[in-house]
């Protein structure tokens, strides 16, 4: 392949994607990127090309080495051999390699979560390793890292795009509670070992980083699914984009069974009550994203996730079965990213429910909790930069203040 074929392939790429972007078209920006990806294989010499330059003949025929084998350049100067490479990003809130991170990290990507044909998350981190999972009621999961497992289980920090949703209040995160869909997930990040130092003390034993995809990323879809225990499923997710603003809109609903009737509802030592006992949980949810890219490499993202509903859980101490009525879970969040590599980002987080008993007797006191408020606002500014010294350096320092409040 000549230069002058490789510019040609290179500026048809460049008028594709200048087509794509004035019409929106997603099949010419495909072919753009088709095109692009085969300019930079075919820049790529082969082996007899190379023993053809060294004077000698190769003994073989020899095919050109593909994508896994060789390393693709896009420049001539511009070596791209880790292009496949994997990178975390919560082990030191920077993005590095799994093999350079401080803590044993373990990723559940995109391709694996289509590959397993699981809809929990829970269930997908069973096949974690390290990653202790207890399911108790159908509408309650605990999980923690490397055992210290229990009701409410309170020493694995979960996160959502590097935000909080764990319950500082109740010390737990509510996994029926959170307003994402699994087709909606990019990859988890788990971290199995003490974080806190990054994340405080919530992060006793790990991290669970939930990272959703890009907004503009992949396809827009409906789903849906039902089962044994009235089962159902449906998430429904719009992705897009508008010029400079990219958009991502979800949706969902679910509820199921209990496994198991924990009272019997004919006995007459307990007293009736408005709920259903073969109910484990029902939830309806809506999450939505934008992301407008400035000019000069400034980005402005923000969003909302609301979910409602009602589930079953089994608290710590004599309190053992308790039903959540009327539950909301909110995040709102907004974050701005700069090209000197500052970051500014708050969220606010609200939860309010009522906490019923199933299990109390005809005229005993009542244990029952009517709106229970919790909020958390959280502000953060970071700063990251990379710099050569002798060897590749990352600088990353910021600060942050939360306030909390809980009252019922």
């Amino acid at each position: 392949v000549t230069d002058e074929v490789l510019k040609v392939i290179h500026d048809s790429a460049k008028q594709f994607a200048e087509i794509a972007t004035a019409t929106q078209s997603e099949k010419l920006k495909e072919r753009a990127e088709t095109l692009d990806e085969l300019a930079r294989t075919l820049s790529v010499p082969t082996t007899a090309q190379k023993a053809a330059s060294a004077g000698s003949a190769p003994t073989q025929p020899s095919r050109a080495p593909t994508a896994a084998q060789a390393p693709i350049r896009i420049e001539d100067d511009t070596p791209l051999e880790d292009i496949y490479a994997e990178r975390v990003v919560s082990a030191s809130r920077i993005a590095e390699s799994p093999l350079d991170a401080p803590n044993s990290v373990t990723v559940v990507t995109a391709q694996d979560i289509r590959l397993t044909g699981l809809t929990n998350i829970a269930d997908l981190l069973r096949r974690v390793a390290g990653l202790e999972v207890m399911t108790l009621t159908g509408g309650t999961t605990e999980i923690s890292v490397r055992g210290l497992n229990q009701r409410m289980s309170n020493k694995v920090l979960v996160l959502v795009n590097g935000r909080s949703v764990y319950l500082d209040f109740l010390g737990t995160t509510l996994w029926s509670m959170l307003p994402v869909a699994v087709e909606e997930i990019e990859r988890i990040e788990i971290i199995r070992g003490p974080a806190s130092a990054l994340y405080g003390a919530d992060a006793f034993t790990g991290v669970i980083n939930i990272l959703l995809r890009e907004p503009a990323k992949g396809q827009s879809h409906i789903v849906g699914s039902a089962g044994e225990g009235n089962s159902l499923r449906s998430t429904a997710l719009f992705t897009g984009h508008n010029g400079n603003l990219s958009y991502r809109f979800g949706s969902g609903y679910g509820e199921a069974d209990r496994y198991s009737l924990s009272i019997d509802p004919t006995r007459v030592d307990v007293a009736p009550t408005d709920i259903d006992p073969n109910r484990a949980y029902r939830s309806q949810w809506f999450n939505s994203e934008l992301s407008l890219n400035l000019k000069n490499g400034y980005a402005i993202r923000a969003g909302t996730a609301v979910q409602n509903g009602e589930f079953s859980f089994l608290a710590s101490g004599r309190l053992r079965n308790l039903y959540a009525k009327d539950s909301v879970f909110a995040q709102t969040h907004a974050n701005l990213s700069t090209p000197i590599g500052l970051t500014l980002r708050t969220f606010w987080n609200f939860f309010r429910t009522d906490i019923k008993s199933p299990e109390s007797a005809p005229g005993a006191i009542s244990l029952d909790t009517k709106d229970i408020d919790s909020q958390v606002v959280d502000a953060e500014i970071e700063y990251n930069r990379g710099f050569e010294l002798i060897v590749p350096h990352a600088l990353s320092f910021g600060a942050g203040f939360r306030y909390k409040s809980i009252k019922w």
